[in-house]
């Protein structure tokens, strides 16, 4: 009953014009849960994710989208990728509080424009640093985009975008819990 008041809320805002739309609270997927399963990775903490020099303080808060603001919930995207990382292990059971590997990074990017009616744009680029008992023996810089068609209407046009950008955290999960070299880092020793 909660998510259909949540929706009907969404759905005034949406028509009403401006709105302030959070991100929703980040959430294990199934292929990066089996794709850590299957892996020989050890349970790993999860450090700070700050924003990076070329990420200004606004974009790590909001982005627009026609007249709407996307909003990172508890203020920071930088904040939810780390929160994403700690979903997506918590999930997969591999999320240890206070374990030798802590995982930390830096968002890079953070691109989000459903401005055209034509199309919408999207990107997500972070540093992840693995550290092991505080040294660091992994340190990547990886990235995800995405494009879509986007409606004329808004309110097709802003959920689309939203959800969009949303799946490009889980995305960029993804991309570092394929990448070799991180999995042989953590693998439990």
């Amino acid at each position: 009953m909660k998510s259909v008041g949540a929706l009907l809320i969404l759905l005034l805002g949406l028509l009403s014009g401006c709105s302030t739309l959070p991100l929703g609270e980040p959430q294990a997927s199934l292929d990066n849960l089996e794709r850590i399963r299957r892996s020989p990775v050890a349970p790993l903490d999860v450090g700070a994710f700050t924003r990076g020099a070329g990420v200004s303080a606004a974009d790590d808060k909001s982005h627009g989208v026609r007249s709407n603001s996307v909003v990172a919930p508890r203020g920071s995207f930088a904040a939810y990728l780390g929160e994403t990382l700690r979903a997506e292990l918590s999930g997969a059971g591999r999320y240890q509080r206070g374990a030798p590997l802590v995982l930390r990074g830096q968002l890079l990017e953070t691109t989000l424009d459903g401005s055209s009616t034509r199309q919408g744009t999207a990107s997500l680029a972070a540093r992840f640093e693995l550290l092991r008992d505080q040294s660091v023996v992994y340190r990547s810089e990886l990235r995800v985009a995405d494009r879509w068609d986007s409606a004329f209407i808004g309110v097709e046009a802003i959920p689309a975008a939203v959800n969009h950008y949303q799946d490009l955290y889980r995305r960029l999960v993804g991309q570092l819990f394929g990448d070799a070299k991180f999995i042989e880092a953590a693998r439990a020793r």
